[in-house]
């Protein structure tokens, strides 16, 4: 059991734990979840359902997005819990789907081979309703001169990449740079003038994101009207690793490493 000298947070005491095991699946549960019967095994069977699967999430009665029977959620007891869970199961049985706010089941849906502006504006809107809440909820407490956006992997690193015009994708030079929000919209509107054969050619995106770069673009885009902040930094390696430095950094690994350096 890892016990942290005081309190980190989720993300921070989550990806600690999953850095002791980088090659092993694991589950994230919460100390107050219920599981019953065969819970594990189906959770596999979703997992290994396909080689493009890289998260599952379960219903649970209580779970935003993947809240079951109502999308608000509900407090259960025990029992109701466990009720629950037999009719979605027997209701359910072998039933997965891939939940469409993400950049893959976006282009599945508006198309990522031809992506004209009106479509473009389409993928803007769906995804400014999908996040409408949380900015109904959050939008007024944050002060946008005093912030900026992180983003990482993906669409973000696609966008520096184009934006430096590297010969080949390059995480050296992309990992850690800065966009101004007038870069980025010049960046956005230059992929949107691409044809689908110009968005392979290029260096930084390549056939395997030829067709959804847009829609990652588009997700992006909602999010900046949403949050308009000046600034984007681009991370490649991940806010995972990320925390893992700096972990290591307290706990001075390379200090030690290096005391018996001549």
């Amino acid at each position: 059991m890892l016990r942290n000298k005081e309190n980190q947070g989720f993300v921070a005491s989550v990806n600690r734990a999953l850095a002791l095991h980088p090659t092993h699946d694991a589950i994230l549960l919460n100390s107050d979840t219920l599981v019953f019967d065969d819970w594990l095994a189906r959770l596999r069977a979703a997992a290994y359902s396909a080689p493009a699967v890289g998260t599952v999430t379960p219903l649970t009665n209580s779970g935003t997005i993947a809240s079951y029977p109502r999308p608000e959620g509900a407090v259960l007891e025990a029992e109701d819990a466990a009720t629950l869970h037999a009719l979605a199961a027997s209701t359910h049985s072998g039933i997965r789907l891939s939940i469409p706010v993400g950049v893959v089941t976006l282009a599945e849906r508006h198309g990522g081979i031809r992506v004209d502006r009106a479509i473009y504006e389409t993928m803007v809107a769906e995804v400014a309703a999908l996040i409408a809440p949380f900015v109904a909820a959050h939008g007024a407490d944050i002060g946008l001169d005093t912030i900026h956006m992180l983003g990482t992997s993906g669409t973000v690193t696609t966008i520096a990449g184009v934006h430096l015009g590297l010969p080949r994708y390059d995480r050296r030079q992309v990992d850690g740079c800065w966009l101004r929000a007038a870069e980025v919209s010049g960046v956005l509107d230059r992929l949107l003038a691409m044809s689908y054969d110009e968005r392979v050619a290029n260096p930084c995106i390549g056939v395997e994101r030829a067709d959804l770069v847009l829609a990652g673009c588009a997700i992006l885009e909602a999010i900046r009207r949403a949050f308009p902040c000046e600034r984007l930094r681009v991370a490649d390696r991940g806010l995972r690793e990320g925390m893992l430095v700096q972990l290591m950094r307290e706990d001075g690994v390379w200090t030690r490493a290096t005391e018996g350096t001549p």
